[in-house]
């Protein structure tokens, strides 16, 4: 497994290097404020992160300077449904989110994941769904001047 993550560290170390070559060609803003760049370029930068310590810590495992157990584990039928209705979720999402708009099928969507996931306490699904809708909204929306999927009611 440790030679697989090398390789796959690699391959999205590539990619995300290559992300970043092609954000360096989109255009400057007239205006003041964040360049079209910005995030593509941030993503990029975690991405090859992300990369470095994968490769970094599957070279050392193994080179023998770390160790690790790995017990070998099926998926279980629990997880492969969490994870069917999860995928089922998202596809309805993508679906429904021009036609209802970000403002309603987020928080939905946030919703239906932590209880899928085991959340008991409704507060706290009511308030991180509702909260992280609101911080990505005002984000996107705000600071990044990303046009996000409007309810047509409104």
């Amino acid at each position: 497994m440790a030679k697989a993550n090398v390789v796959i560290g690699s391959i999205f170390f590539l990619l995300a290097l290559l992300m970043f070559a092609v954000a360096l060609d989109f255009p400057r803003p007239q205006v003041s404020g964040l360049s079209p760049r910005v995030f593509p370029q941030f993503v990029a930068v975690c991405t090859m992160i992300f990369s470095a310590m994968l490769i970094v810590k599957n070279v050392r495992l193994l080179a023998g300077k770390d160790t690790v157990v790995q017990e070998k584990k099926k998926p279980d039928s629990q997880f492969a449904v969490r994870f069917g209705v999860f995928s089922a979720a998202g596809i309805l999402y993508v679906l429904l989110i021009d036609k209802i708009g970000y403002l309603i099928a987020t928080p939905i969507l946030i919703a239906a994941t932590m209880l899928l996931f085991n959340e008991k306490r409704r507060y706290r699904v009511l308030l991180v769904s509702v909260l992280t809708t609101l911080i990505l909204y005002m984000l996107f929306r705000m600071v990044f001047r990303v046009p996000l999927p409007r309810n047509p009611l409104w």
